[in-house]
Order: C-alpha cells, then structure tokens, then sequence
C-alpha cells in the first residue's frame, strides 16, 4: 500500500509547524482570523446572468435529509427542475454578513462553483459560473456531447442531468496559510459538497460526489488556467 497520502501530508503539517512556530504572533496581529468581509468570487460579467429561485419553504427535517442520503447512480430522464436546482446551490450562497453557508479558514473562499448543464428546466444546455453574492448563474458556453470528462471511470456520469465542479484558486489563501492553504481548501470543498447533497437529498435529487475524473477535459471545458485555478472534485446530480 502506498504510502505518499500520509508524506504529504507529513510534509504539509511540519512546513506549517516551522512557519507558525516564527510568525504566528505577529500574523494574528496585523490580520485577524475573523474578518469583517470575505474576498469576492470569481465572476463572467461579460456573460448573461440567470437568476435562480430562492428556497421554498420545506418540511424535509436535517435528520430526514441524512437518512435519505446516498450516492446513486441512477439517471433521471425527465429535466431538473429549476426550482430545486435553486435550492441546491443556495446553500452556497453568500448569507447577509458577506460570508458563506460553510467554513472556510480566513473567510477567504478559494473554492469555486461552476455547473455543466445537460438537463435543466429553462437552462440552455452548457457551461454555467455559479455567482454566490447574487445567487445566479452566469452562462459561459456551450459544451460538447458526450462530455468525455468521464471517459473510463464513472462513465455512468455522463448521462447526469448536471455535474458540480469545484475548482480551488489557491492564490485566495497562499498569502496568509501557504501550502496550509491547501489543506484548509480541500476541507473547504468537502463542507459546500456536503451542504449540496444533504439540499439535494432534501429536494429528492439523486447525487454522487465523484473524484474520479479527467482533470484536462474539466480544465477545458470550463477554459481554466491551470497555474491558477485547478478542478478539484465533481458531484452529479442525476
């Protein structure tokens, strides 16, 4: 079994431990952890905007959404419907302090939301930017059929309704963590990946979170520049 998880992590933890060792006192000084505002996404604003509904009220109770939850792989033929697509991605919104609805170390929001539509009620089928400060999504281009983005692991995948990408810009937050920042954007990405499937879960949307995918097809699709935005994991929402 191998074992380079753990020496990454090894070497992560001790990079951590020398710089804070130095620096931790001062750096809490001069920029607190909490702050009064969070660094603004990644915006298209050249590209049409679509407003998303806001959550309906729902008697779906936490504890019912976490006994719903499951990664399916069952493909749902009939369109999302807008409505819950709505819902999903409002969980990660920003709230009305400026922030998110999950953690992120610093308040500095590495991670970024896009969407590749197939099927969605009143979506034109393509690339989406989800836009947290106005709950919207800006409409990028259109994409190919099939994606290819899961060719030999997942195939399944392709035929979802729409796929979740997360991409992490880690310049976001190598200014104040370095490579800590890492770490703390992965974590990040989990807390949104979660606050998506228990919604959709709740909404009765079938999802999957998949970290198998091809990382060059998902870069193109959605015209990243790999030395500072990388694709970091996918959910389906089927």
């Amino acid at each position: 079994m191998s074992n380079l998880p753990y020496k990454i992590h090894d070497a992560l933890t001790a990079r951590r431990r020398q710089r804070n060792s130095v620096s931790v006192q001062s750096e809490t000084q001069a920029e607190p952890i909490f702050q009064s505002g969070a660094l603004p996404s990644k915006e298209y604003p050249r590209m049409p905007r679509v407003a998303l509904p806001l959550p309906a009220e729902s008697n779906v109770t936490l504890h019912e959404a976490l006994a719903k939850r499951k990664s399916a792989h069952n493909v749902i033929a009939e369109p999302l419907p807008l409505p819950a697509l709505g819902t999903i991605l409002h969980t990660l919104s920003e709230n009305d302090r400026g922030t998110r609805r999950y953690p992120s170390g610093g308040a500095k929001y590495p991670i970024e939301t896009y969407l590749l539509v197939q099927r969605v009620e009143g979506l034109e089928r393509g690339a989406y930017h989800y836009h947290p400060h106005s709950h919207a999504l800006e409409h990028l281009w259109d994409i190919p059929e099939p994606l290819d983005l899961f060719v030999n692991v997942n195939s399944w995948a392709e035929k979802a309704r729409a796929v979740l990408i997360f991409t992490a810009g880690w310049w976001k937050n190598n200014d104040k963590y370095q490579d800590f920042g890492y770490l703390l954007g992965m974590l990040e990405a989990g807390h949104a990946a979660q606050n998506v499937i228990l919604a959709a879960s709740a909404v009765d949307v079938p999802t999957c979170p998949l970290g198998g995918f091809n990382d060059d097809v998902a870069a193109s699709l959605l015209d990243l520049d790999l030395k500072i935005e990388q694709p970091i994991y996918a959910l389906t929402l089927n």
